[in-house]
């Protein structure tokens, strides 16, 4: 049973240890940790992947003439300083790079795949303005939300799903969810059609990288139904497929291909 138990310890060093994979992501972090230290826009803008998603009502950065626009929005010196910390990064199995616990990742060529939301102070206070904004058009039912999630379209309408507050201060408290939805012909000033609040969210994959790297499940249950926005990211040939399914005493009744917009 020792020799046993020696050689599957040896098998399993050998299938996930790989010195080259992890001196080639070190020398990635290092050349981002240096880049940033340059503090150069244009040489840390090719280091970025796009688009930039942003949170939903924020706008995506599509190139890298709109991330030169918006710089300073997206690094401040509080964010700076974390990234060029080396204690703060951490060397995957797989060759990327992870800065804390996902704040921000790195591909196999050095490449920013997911960035952090709200970084910065100032884009904290863009968002907020946007978030009050947004409320300012819809009817009253829906204004108590914390920060909008995303806007959908499907063939009959359009839909939103929204974070709500938080009933206490306890931050372990599951977060809930709000859903509602306009059939074709109507605004979001509108009353909506549908509204249906506490729904929960499931994740499956890699928490770091919410557009590329795991799935996402928005549920809601509105008697014997269920809706279930699904942003399916794993195992599809055709990457970002989004769905809304709803369930009938869980029977799939209807599958709704969707767009996700702004």
């Amino acid at each position: 049973m020792k020799r046993i138990n020696i050689l599957l310890s040896t098998l399993f060093l050998i299938s996930f240890s790989n010195p080259a994979i992890s001196e080639d992501a070190n020398n990635i972090v290092t050349n981002f940790i240096n880049t940033i230290k340059e503090d150069n826009p244009e040489k840390i803008a090719d280091l970025f992947t796009y688009p930039i998603i942003r949170w939903s009502l924020v706008p995506n950065i599509n190139n890298k003439q709109e991330f030169l626009e918006k710089y300073d929005m997206l690094f401040d010196e509080k964010l700076k300083q974390r990234i060029i910390n080396p204690n703060n990064w951490k060397i995957m199995k797989s060759g990327q790079a992870m800065m804390n616990n996902g704040e921000i990742w790195l591909d196999y060529d050095g490449l920013v795949i997911s960035f952090p939301y709200f970084a910065t102070e100032k884009e904290k206070i863009y968002t907020k303005m946007l978030i009050q904004k947004d409320k300012d058009r819809l009817p009253a039912s829906l204004k108590n939300f914390k920060s909008n999630v995303l806007f959908f379209k499907i063939n009959n309408g359009i839909g939103r799903i929204d974070l709500l507050p938080r009933v206490t201060e306890d931050i372990t408290e599951e977060e809930k969810y709000q859903y509602a939805f306009w059939n074709n012909g109507k605004e979001m000033s509108d009353e909506p059609d549908i509204i249906l609040k506490n729904g929960s969210m499931t994740v499956e994959g890699n928490p770091g990288s919410e557009h590329t790297g795991r799935n996402e499940r928005y549920i809601f249950k509105s008697g014997t139904y269920t809706y279930s926005f699904n942003l399916n990211n794993i195992a599809r040939s055709d990457q970002n497929y989004r769905e809304l399914n709803i369930y009938k005493d869980d029977e799939l009744i209807i599958s709704y291909p969707a767009e996700i917009f702004k």
